[in-house]
């Protein structure tokens, strides 16, 4: 599936900057990962996926308050939002799965 510039728009709002084609690559690039990762996940019967990202980072944006990290969201949640802002660091893995290496 190809990732249009104004999809990428509409789900993060102010992407765009001095580097704007630097953060669109970034934004399109994570989107993709997570994207991949939910696919895999819904063919193998996931419905549920943990979020990893950056402590007290919000949901849709930084500043919101439902926060990311180590949540449980629905495959339909995660899919709305893969991805905060241009350079979110945000990935989903089955329930249970530590982000250590």
């Amino acid at each position: 599936m190809a990732i249009s510039e104004s999809a990428i728009t509409g789900m993060v709002p102010g992407y765009r900057c001095r580097r704007g084609r630097s953060r669109l690559t970034l934004a399109k690039s994570a989107v993709a990962y997570n994207s991949g990762t939910l696919n895999r996940s819904r063919e193998a019967g996931v419905q549920w996926m943990q979020a990893f990202d950056g402590a007290g980072r919000g949901w849709t944006n930084h500043q919101d308050p439902d926060k990311a990290a180590r949540t449980l969201r629905t495959m339909e949640d995660a899919a709305a939002w893969p991805i905060s802002q241009p350079r979110c660091g945000r990935a989903f893995g089955p329930p249970g799965v530590t982000a250590e290496a």
